[in-house]
């Protein structure tokens, strides 16, 4: 979709919520709303060149890679997934990844949590490493590929589908 009407809030609204609700009814592990850039637009349609902006799809054949490379402006995460334990910290115990969600970025439902890192449409380049709220170990690890999508590494925390 273009990213212009997401300038409105109103036209932000509604597809948050269409977001949201699709998710949330297809029993979502991780869904993800991301800003690409460099699509062209004509008349027939959209077409893509190598400056277009792509992604590999976070699912895996056991399970999803985890959180995609680089942060997203729009999250969605299951119960399943927001009950996996975090990385170990230094002291203590490990956390689920729920409690990495800043509370007023994050909205939980009945079937799991929306997150949204900024209010606004935002590129991983404008949302700053610092603001992300996930731990390394919850990302996947994007690895280059002359002339293709990046193939991806899964995260070391993750969801599995049960055997």
């Amino acid at each position: 979709m273009l990213a212009a009407p997401l300038a409105d809030p109103r036209w932000r609204t509604a597809i948050r919520r269409f977001f949201i609700a699709y998710a949330a009814r297809r029993g979502a592990i991780l869904a993800t709303g991301e800003v690409l850039e460099g699509y062209l637009l004509h008349p027939g349609g959209v077409s893509a060149d190598g400056e277009t902006g792509t992604r590999r799809s976070m699912f895996a054949p056991d399970g999803v890679f985890g959180l995609p490379p680089n942060p997203v402006w729009w999250t969605w995460l299951s119960n399943d997934y927001l009950a996996l334990a975090g990385p170990r910290r230094l002291l203590g115990a490990r956390r689920p990844v729920l409690e990495y969600l800043p509370t007023h970025r994050t909205r939980r439902y009945p079937q799991g949590a929306f997150y949204a890192a900024t209010d606004a449409p935002a590129h991983h380049r404008g949302l700053r490493r610092r603001d992300d709220p996930f731990p390394a170990a919850l990302r996947s690890t994007a690895v280059p590929v002359p002339h293709q999508i990046d193939e991806i590494r899964p995260a070391r925390i993750r969801p599995l589908f049960p055997r």
